[in-house]
């Protein structure tokens, strides 16, 4: 039963995604939240979880605990009806298509972490933007 404000579908669940719904009355809307990972990061702490200073399970924050009311896919985006207002997805676990409505679209699906350029680096850098 969606919320009085509609239903809200949140594409991401990185800096972006996560503060929206941390900040959200989430009573007033019947939200789900799609994502491929199953938690957020804390990726300025990447370099120090790789050398050791912090432990992994440090920096990883699952939606689930720390978010109450609403639905987490674990799935990935494939395309939008903006007519419809559905969103077409996969799962990531089982690779099942779904199709879900929605009211109010956030696409907080974050970014892509850039070489400026620079010959060598996209094949030969580390980068440091996952627990993967």
């Amino acid at each position: 039963m969606a919320g009085e404000g509609g239903r809200l579908v949140v594409l991401g669940c990185g800096f972006g995604g996560f503060s929206l719904l941390s900040r959200l009355r989430r009573s007033r809307w019947d939200v789900t939240l799609i994502s491929p990972r199953n938690y957020f990061l804390f990726t300025p702490l990447l370099p120090s979880a790789a050398t050791g200073t912090v432990e992994f399970r440090s920096i990883l924050e699952t939606p689930r605990r720390r978010l109450r009311d609403l639905r987490v896919v674990e799935g990935s985006a494939r395309s939008v009806d903006w007519q419809a207002r559905t969103l077409s997805c996969v799962g990531a676990v089982g690779g099942e298509e779904l199709s879900i409505p929605y009211d109010i679209l956030v696409i907080a699906v974050g970014a892509a972490v850039a070489d400026y350029g620079i010959p060598g680096v996209a094949e030969h850098a580390l980068k440091l933007a996952s627990i993967e």
